[in-house]
């Protein structure tokens, strides 16, 4: 009997044992509410406090420091408003988004996905005479979702020594480019009034603060850079006690606090740079804060205002339904399974809203607290566009029902990111606009399989020939593999190459352009019968000499030596493996019991496969050298397992038997790998817990939503029939 009636038994079980396993990455319940919850029960709204501020004490003197770094690219949670369903560009009504990190709030992505203009927006804690506390190295830090499954988060931040709580509730507004919280101080040890609050903004805008200015008016305190067209305005309600701006480290709020005293009150910088705003809080009650983004400093102002006007319990109201509308019509393939709204949000929340189908990787930069803001344009981390993420993306939002996305990503593709010789770039900017061009052929091969799972003979003309003609003449060799670290016969990249030639060939014939369908399969199946050749080695030196490689100079059973990137050291290419080898069943050029591809799967287990508390994990390769030791350091030539392998490994399990299967049981091991906010990360230590590494990886959850459809499906969703039919028949 299949399993498919005992699931539902089988996935609660799993859930509990995994949640059981990882209590320190919990699973948020998937509750929808019938109202939009209120802010958490608090004090009433504060009134202004009386404070001890100094009066005006008019320009920051001095210069500004000439470098900074990011903020950890493990964050907590991201957000942004859903406007999806409203026009792009400059008449969409919210284009901004925010990340949580170590409680505070980070990012401020604006007019676009890629661009960040805010490293950090926190609070600091005195009691005027003892201690001064950030809450990002001070304190210890929960998130949760406000309705337990939309992107509104409350963030609670408990001080280490236990003298105080702060809770934030943060949301973005639906009808502004506004990042709005609100802020709740907590004394644990004496009162409130023992304390003085403070906000920490530190703006990094047009993804630097090179070019940085402020000033401090009307109850209101802006930074901007005219260069990069951005301009911002913080305000809340009420009023603070006390505003003030300066340069980071040299005068600004947290560095005069030194003394745990107020000493200096400046209202403006007037040489560019980076600096910081500060702003005094009530301890008693709750403050509404409002950080507005626009391209001018009156269409900033205006949207702190507008927001503030509306009041938090009507923007996150708003906020909340407008993605509780867009996941409800879109349910789950189980009821209640753990992390799959989450994910459908997350994936969401990377697309832009200027050009939609445009989707970046991940909104953080991996280790950013090991990353200089000195090079605006190509220091973003991951916050560029990936063709082969695109593909992993719309695939899975087009399984989840968001065929638009999928629709959305293809024209972006054939628009906007498709070179003049048919290839890819290997990453670019949310309009299209090349960052690297490595070429890497599996990127130029997924926008063929997308637009073939779309039935798209419309984008044949336009992207399909062009691609498939660039394949044809630039493969099968590829310049750099999946991985992007090296070049060579890759299993990964060859599967994508022949699927994608097969599926440009059936639409060719569709098209009705038989000479190419020809060409296309001619190049496909020699490519394919020569895959063995290429990378399966009979005289390597692991389990009984018969695998697939990672990749291979293009004889296999050379000894040729491989530089493993990051400092991974260099060996025999016989003695790396790699999990990509699983591509050939996905896409559909072997079969699951395939005796080269079992062989090399039994020899990944004993290689790659790792033992956590929160289940088995996967590495890359062996001798992977992209990841840290440590939380807290810089990628030190030590690499981490990858939680998208387990979806991976349980996809081609799922092949294998047709049916649910015990591969089941890797939905809750991924689930639990997820932190309190639900983002899944790029890597975790082998102990299960997060890394340093991007936070959250979209690749990471399109994987978790493919997964859970092959479990509903009993089948690979993704694998093209076309190809399958030719390769891989019984």
């Amino acid at each position: 009997m299949r399993l498919l009636v005992r699931f539902g038994t089988l996935l609660w079980l799993a859930a509990l044992l995994s949640a059981c396993a990882s209590a320190a990455a919990p699973t948020i319940p998937t509750v929808v509410p019938t109202v939009a919850p209120q802010p958490t029960a608090q004090p009433p709204t504060a009134a202004p406090q009386p404070t001890a501020a100094p009066p005006s004490s008019g320009d920051a003197p001095g210069r500004p420091f000439g470098l900074d770094v990011w903020t950890p690219g493990n964050k907590q949670a991201v957000g942004t408003a859903f406007t999806y369903d409203q026009p792009p560009g400059d008449a969409n009504p919210s284009r901004v988004w925010f990340g949580i990190t170590n409680g505070a709030i980070t990012e401020g992505l604006y007019p676009d996905v890629s661009q960040a203009n805010l490293k950090s927006l926190g609070v600091l804690v005195t009691d005027g005479k003892s201690f001064l506390a950030d809450e990002m190295t001070d304190a210890t830090t929960e998130v949760a979702r406000i309705d337990g499954r939309t992107p509104a988060f409350r963030v609670t931040s408990t001080d280490k020594q236990g003298r105080w709580a702060v809770v934030k509730q943060v949301v973005a507004d639906p009808q502004a480019n506004t990042i709005l919280f609100t802020v709740a101080f907590q004394a644990l040890r004496g009162k409130p009034g023992d304390y003085r609050l403070f906000l920490q903004y530190t703006p990094r805008i047009g993804q630097s603060g090179a070019g940085d200015l402020s000033r401090v008016s009307g109850g209101v305190a802006e930074a901007w850079d005219a260069d990069a067209g951005v301009y911002t305005a913080l305000e809340s309600s009420p009023t603070p006690a006390l505003l003030a701006t300066g340069y980071t480290r040299k005068n600004d709020l947290k560095t005069d606090l030194a003394d745990f005293k107020v000493d200096a009150a400046y209202s403006a910088t007037t040489t560019p740079g980076r600096l910081s705003i500060g702003a005094e809080l009530p301890t008693a009650g709750v403050s509404t804060v409002a950080l507005g983004f626009g391209p001018s400093h009156d269409a900033a102002r205006a949207a702190a205002a507008g927001s503030l006007e509306r009041g938090f319990a009507a923007v996150s109201q708003a906020y909340i339904q407008g993605w509780a509308s867009y996941l409800d019509a879109m349910p789950p393939p189980y009821p209640l399974l753990p992390l799959y709204d989450e994910s459908v949000g997350v994936l969401k929340t990377h697309e832009d809203k200027t050009h939609y189908g445009a989707f970046v990787a991940s909104l953080s930069i991996p280790w950013g607290q090991h990353v200089t803001d000195d090079d605006p344009r190509r220091k973003r981390g991951y916050r560029y566009v990936w063709a082969r993420d695109l593909y992993h993306i719309a695939t899975a939002l087009r399984l989840a029902g968001d065929v638009q996305a999928a629709r959305d990503t293809l024209a972006f593709m054939d628009d906007r990111l498709q070179m003049p010789d048919g290839g890819f770039p290997q990453t670019a900017f949310p309009d299209g606009t090349p960052n690297t061009l490595g070429v890497q052929l599996d990127q130029s091969a997924t926008p063929i399989l997308l637009a073939w799972q779309l039935g798209a003979v419309e984008r044949y003309a336009s992207l399909v020939k062009p691609a498939a003609d660039f394949i044809q003449r630039t493969g099968p060799r590829t310049q750099q593999e999946r991985w992007e670290e090296i070049g060579g016969y890759s299993p990964a990249t060859l599967a994508a190459e022949v699927a994608a030639l097969v599926c440009a060939a059936d639409l060719a014939t569709r098209a009705g352009d038989s000479a190419s369908a020809a060409a296309y399969l001619k190049t496909a199946d020699e490519w394919n019968a020569n895959i063995e050749r290429w990378t399966l080695t009979s005289s390597g030196p692991l389990a009984k000499g018969r695998y697939y490689l990672r990749i291979s100079s293009g004889d296999p059973n050379s000894a040729e030596v491989l530089t493993i990137a990051n400092n991974g050291g260099s060996y025999d290419q016989r003695a790396i493996v790699d999990s990509s080898f699983l591509e050939l069943v996905r896409l559909g050029l072997r079969r699951a019991d395939d005796p080269n591809i079992v062989a090399t799967l039994a020899l990944a287990g004993e290689v790659l496969k790792v033992g956590t508390p929160k289940g088995e994990l996967y590495y890359r390769y062996n001798h992977d050298g992209y990841g840290e030791s440590k939380l807290g350091d810089a990628p030190d030539g030590h690499g981490n397992p990858w939680p998208l392998l387990v979806g991976e490994y349980s996809v081609y399990q799922v092949a294998l038997t047709h049916s649910e299967h015990p591969a089941s049981w890797y939905l809750p091991t991924i689930s639990g790998l997820a932190n309190a906010g639900g983002m899944l990360p790029e890597q975790v230590f082998p102990d299960g817990s997060g890394s340093g590494s991007a936070t959250p990886l979209a690749w990471a959850h399109a994987e978790y939503v493919v997964f859970a459809h092959a479990v509903k499906q009993g089948g690979v969703p993704d694998m093209p029939a076309v190809v399958a039919q030719r390769y891989a028949r019984p």
